[in-house]
């Protein structure tokens, strides 16, 4: 289904990726039924969805369900002041129906928003939205998504929209508040004729539902720097999201805010940001001298987007997801060093303690371009003097993560350099693994490794994790979590190395049970390759 949303192969002969062409391929598969409701309305039920998708044998991407709401109101231009009001109304007597959502398709090269100045742009993209449907826009790499109903666009129009996901600029917010997204710029070619559900991403961790009130939209105009936002009402939160939604028919530079203190007190105990960690490594003398080094940012996609780009040329390691001690009077992470290297290696930071404060990352939204903390240690082997190999933990203080160290490891063979930074609870030693050995969360990135060599993406990650011995309610909560598919692929194997649920019950986290659940899942070729490479 995906290809033919793109218009692959002979799909434009037919008629195109079109609800005309869909009716018309179902009625010579009999699913008259379906077809004509395709026809009458545009519309399909539950069941219908369900029986539509067993025939395609493939789990729902660029289709997607979602409520959307039937109102009878004509169509009417709001106004930020209004939009509130707008989101009431939609919430009041309104009647839910199921739609499906086709993807929309990038224009080739975006040209809108060129004339922004001050600001950092990660990336900018257009979307072509056609009349006569629901659509969506998902650009989640980047933290956005945006659902535009139908008739908002006339089903003879078609409406680009252009986004810019900003990570730095010349930006002024509301006194007492901080911000916890990126910041997107967004234009459209034509006005939409009803507000649209717009949808970003945050980094806050919300627990319960009163810290929502402490999160809020703001937007700014995009004529002139520096641009000063104002707050937005009708914004919609929940506990343990990590978008916050808000219906909007202007669209300029929007953003998600959240308020650090009152007049009483501050804030920062009620709410807790989630932060990303970076490893890359930089070869300075082939097989004698590295530096490594951590890049910290936001856990948004759009930071660590634009932080891959900015260092594409290190190798990337590892990567991690955490937040910081409440209790800690000065809140930050601190990378220590707790054992002596062996003869014949030097591991030398470049500054002692190695510390990065949290308000030291909170400030990237202030630059332009931005500055994310790094910190940088580097690694001297001298062959012959010592031993061959160096496994050096570093331990990480100050965070809450279920990981607690990196590992440093490096072997010399030759003069060639085998390199890998491993996350562990404790410092490990790396052993051959057979097929049948308990696997833990150490051997996360190397069964990462495996399956992206042997080509798994991943995608299926929710019927991966079934087969393993993970339950639904494991699973939803994975697949409602911030990121995208590879992040919610690498959770449900760190659910399944960590033996919840039902894992004990198919055999452990073991290379013979991960096999046999690629068998089940008709990845044949997949599970092939990892047991000749495990019994190698």
């Amino acid at each position: 289904m995906s290809a033919w949303l793109r218009g692959e192969d002979k799909v434009r002969e037919k008629g195109g990726p079109s609800w005309s062409s869909l009716a018309t391929a179902l009625d010579k598969e009999g699913k008259h039924h379906i077809a004509t409701n395709i026809r009458n309305k545009y519309c399909l039920d539950i069941k219908e969805v369900v029986e539509l998708t067993e025939e395609f044998k493939t789990r729902l991407t660029t289709v997607k369900l979602e409520p959307t709401i039937q109102n009878d109101k004509p169509a009417t231009n709001y106004s930020p002041t209004q939009i509130n009001q707008s989101n009431d109304d939609q919430q009041k007597g309104a009647e839910v129906s199921f739609k499906s959502i086709p993807a929309t398709r990038p224009t080739v090269q975006p040209t809108e928003l060129d004339e922004l100045k001050g600001v950092h742009v990660a990336a900018k993209n257009s979307f072509l939205i056609h009349g006569g449907s629901i659509q969506s826009v998902h650009w989640e790499e980047y933290g956005i998504r945006i659902t535009i109903p139908q008739g908002a666009v006339l089903p003879s129009d078609t409406v680009q929209i252009t986004i810019a996901a900003l990570v730095g600029g010349d930006f002024i917010f509301p006194e007492d508040t901080e911000l916890v997204s990126a910041v997107y710029a967004i234009s459209l070619s034509k006005s939409f004729a009803k507000p649209v559900k717009l949808e970003i991403q945050h980094c806050v961790s919300i627990e319960t539902v009163s810290h929502c009130k402490y999160l809020s939209f703001a937007t700014a105009p995009s004529d002139k720097a520096p641009y000063q936002f104002k707050l937005v009402n009708g914004g919609n939160f929940v506990p343990n999201g990590g978008y916050g939604s808000i219906y909007v028919s202007e669209f300029c530079l929007w953003s998600l805010i959240q308020y650090v203190r009152t007049s009483i007190s501050y804030l920062s105990s009620l709410t807790n940001k989630s932060y990303y960690g970076q490893v890359m490594r930089e070869e300075r003398r082939p097989g004698r001298e590295w530096l490594i080094k951590f890049l910290l940012c936001k856990d948004l996609n759009a930071l660590k987007e634009h932080i891959n780009k900015e260092f594409k040329n290190n190798e990337k390691t590892n990567d991690l997801c955490f937040l910081f001690e409440e209790d800690n009077g000065y809140p930050g992470i601190e990378f220590c060093f707790d054992k002596p290297c062996p003869n014949g290696w030097s591991v030398k930071p470049y500054d002692t303690p190695i510390k990065v404060s949290q308000s030291e990352i909170d400030n990237y939204g202030s630059m332009s371009p931005p500055n994310f903390p790094q910190r940088l240690i580097e690694i001297v082997a001298k062959p012959g003097e010592g031993a061959d190999g160096l496994n050096h933990p570093v331990t990480m203080r100050g965070i809450k993560s279920d990981i607690k160290k990196l590992n440093i490891v490096l072997t010399t063979v030759n003069t060639v350099i085998q390199q890998s930074l491993t996350p562990s609870f404790d410092p490990v030693d790396s052993p051959a693994i057979n097929q049948r050995q308990l696997l833990n969360t150490s051997h996360l990135v190397d069964i990462l490794d495996i399956l992206k060599k042997h080509g798994y993406s991943g995608v299926s990650y929710y019927y991966l994790g079934l087969c393993l011995g993970l339950l639904p309610r494991t699973l939803n909560v994975i697949e409602n979590e911030r990121g995208d598919i590879s992040s919610h692929f690498r959770l449900c194997l760190e659910k399944w190395l960590q033996q919840a649920d039902d894992v004990k019950s198919k055999g452990g986290p073991t290379y013979d049970t991960l096999i046999q659940a690629l068998r089940k899942m008709g990845e044949n070729a997949v599970a092939d390759g990892i047991e000749r490479d495990i019994n190698n």
